[in-house]
């Protein structure tokens, strides 16, 4: 069943970016290091209760960023997505490991599209682990709304205009043509991209090859479209099945940990739109602390900045973010609070389990967080010189990595290599907890961390 021809129905336009002033970059820098280096002075009681009012629209640990004004970095990844939106036949897979900002990226994406001559159509579905081809489609076609024509009984009466949405056009078992079909009819009048997110949440093998194939089609017939793909995985090839004709017309764009210039933007973005400013020690701390992941820089800012207008002042500085440490560890989520506890419990009066995890928290590792023994060694090291010469590592990393299928899930997780094995923490969002542990209990210097 053909998709009869439709227009899509432009979205609503976006209130302008207040973090957008017409200032450079370079501007900006200057204006929040001067600001930082003159002294923190009272704020007035009015601007307090407005800084509070906006602090949790400001700082989101809890969820994905949804507001352009909020979210800061990525500018690579965002230019990579934005060229392949503008080849016809490509399409992108955004991938990585979880907690980086894949969803956060999806959800301002369609703000950072703006064109002049066609409207923006960008609809956007998070997978669920029952969804099925047909099921994902509809829901996203339920997003897309479109105007038709319907015909009305009377001489010289003229056709009524109708609102409607896509998945009324599709049959209800869904194909790979009817996709082509359906996106092709909307996507002449405007610049359509269609963004499903979580895409490793589908198990099932066969729906991720159709949409391998789905993406060929698309491809094939250069239909006007873009289909971005956002999942958890190391690699493009664990998140979709695909064979050598689809690789060709994928863009992949691996989403690493932040840099720290990243992660001191959304600090210094955030604090810019409460009107406040950050001492640079401070600034440098949460960067530090938070290990490449914005869920801590969102925790820790939150509760520093609210420490500080707290306190009637408009700059946060060192202290704040030292008080926000301990905020930070009580309002980590129960999983890791519980896993943490649980990983390092021992019968032994002689308990090594917590700094070597501490050292596996602080141990160098690769780009996709790997490490091995000899890295948890030379951090061990540095915690506590000559203390652990003679411990024995693998036997420790055993115990938080347990093998064999009947062995429940450890806090690390090791994967084999012909080098030997490797270890990375199987929640990403643990290795930020265990080292914030250790900077409240006094083993870990501020100096360790940079």
């Amino acid at each position: 069943m053909s998709a009869p021809e439709s227009a899509p129905t432009p979205p609503s336009s976006e209130p302008a970016d207040p973090a957008d002033a017409n200032r450079s970059d370079a501007d900006k820098a200057a204006t929040d290091k001067g600001a930082a280096d003159k002294p923190a002075k009272p704020a007035p009681p009015a601007d307090a209760e407005s800084r509070l009012a906006k602090l949790t629209s400001v700082f989101t640990p809890a969820i994905p960023v949804s507001q352009s004004a909020v979210f800061a970095g990525r500018l690579e990844q965002i230019q990579q997505i934005v060229d392949a939106i503008g080849q016809p036949g490509v399409h992108v897979v955004i991938f990585g490991e979880p907690g980086v900002g894949k969803t956060s990226l999806a959800n301002i994406l369609s703000k950072r599209l703006g064109s002049e001559k066609k409207a923006v159509v960008a609809p956007r579905v998070t997978c669920e682990r029952t969804d099925d081809f047909s099921s994902l489609w509809r829901r996203i076609f339920a997003d897309i709304k479109v105007a038709r024509e319907r015909a009305v009984v009377g001489f010289g009466a003229k056709p009524r205009e109708e609102q409607g949405s896509l998945d009324e056009t599709v049959p209800e078992t869904v194909t790979s043509a009817d996709v082509k079909r359906a996106l092709s009819s909307v996507g002449r009048g405007c610049v359509l991209v269609v963004i499903v997110d979580e895409f490793d949440r589908i198990g099932d093998p066969e729906v991720r090859a159709t949409f391998a194939d789905t993406i060929k089609v698309l491809s094939d017939h250069a239909v006007p479209a873009t289909l971005i793909l956002v999942g958890v995985s190391d690699t493009v090839d664990g998140l979709i099945e695909q064979h050598g004709s689809v690789e060709r017309a994928l863009v992949q764009v691996r989403m690493p940990r932040m840099s720290s210039d990243e992660l001191e933007h959304i600090v210094t973005r955030g604090l810019e739109l409460l009107g406040m400013t950050i001492e640079p020690e401070a600034l440098a701390h949460v960067a530090a602390l938070s290990q490449g992941l914005p869920h801590y820089t969102h925790l820790l800012s939150l509760h520093a900045s609210r420490l500080a207008i707290d306190a009637g002042l408009d700059r946060v500085d060192v202290p704040h973010v030292v008080q926000a440490i301990g905020r930070a560890l009580d309002k980590a989520q129960h999983s890791i609070k519980s896993a943490y506890a649980a990983s390092i419990a021992s019968r032994h009066e002689r308990n090594y389990y917590p700094d070597v995890l501490l050292a596996c928290a602080l141990a160098r590792n690769d780009d996709f967080g790997f490490f091995g023994p000899s890295e948890v060694r030379a951090a061990l090291a540095r915690l506590s010189p000559g203390t652990y010469k003679d411990t024995r590592i693998e036997r420790h990393l055993a115990h938080f990595a347990p093998a064999g299928d009947e062995a429940p899930g450890g806090i690390l997780y090791a994967e084999v290599r012909p080098q030997g094995r490797r270890y990375r923490f199987r929640n990403p969002l643990m290795q930020p907890y265990v080292v914030l542990q250790g900077v409240s209990s006094g083993r870990v210097t501020r100096e360790m961390l940079y």
